[in-house]
């Protein structure tokens, strides 16, 4: 987790021990019932230093439905964090996909080209789960400052710049 991941759950856990406090339930019992509320959001034990995104929004959600048992959006939203964060990531690849093609909309085939090619996605990069566009978003950005330096050097603009400028095809084609 990140150190504002980290922040908030122990922020979210304050509140649920306050909550087990208030009830009358002893401090140190109330510690030892967080390890039985990660095994009720996850179904296994496993420490709050090694959840992944997923795991942390489930266990928010399990927190969130003690301190504000009446506040359904609440939880809700903390179930929808990674459909969120996917689809996040959905447009921030699309977004640099444009940056890396010579002409608008060859964005799907060079993402799906790159999925196949990088993952062994069957059908592309609709395929890829949250890690994987991640890091499919971290190539990307790459090649964006690739492309960026070489139109630099050459004195001339990246090709996802004229492409999106409506210019002439640039002289390298990505695929």
């Amino acid at each position: 987790m990140t150190a504002a991941q980290t922040m908030l759950y122990f922020r979210e856990w304050g509140a649920v021990r306050k909550h087990y406090t208030r009830q009358g339930i002893d401090p140190k019992m109330a510690d030892s019932k967080r390890h039985e509320l990660h095994r009720r959001a996850l179904g296994y034990m496993k420490s709050s230093k090694d959840f992944t995104n997923a795991e942390f929004d489930k266990v928010l959600a399990v927190f969130r439905a003690i301190t504000q048992p009446g506040n359904l959006v609440a939880q809700l939203r903390a179930l929808d964090q990674p459909a969120m964060r996917e689809g996040e990531l959905f447009t921030a690849v699309r977004v640099l996909a444009s940056r890396c093609v010579t002409k608008p909309g060859l964005e799907d085939l060079y993402l799906n080209g790159m999925a196949r090619k990088i993952f062994g996605a069957a059908h592309g990069y609709h395929d890829l789960g949250e890690l994987k566009l991640a890091q499919l978003k971290g190539i990307l950005e790459r090649r964006v400052a690739q492309l960026s330096r070489a139109a630099q050097a050459r004195g001339k603009q990246a090709p996802g710049e004229l492409a999106a400028a409506g210019k002439a095809e640039a002289e390298e084609d990505p695929f």
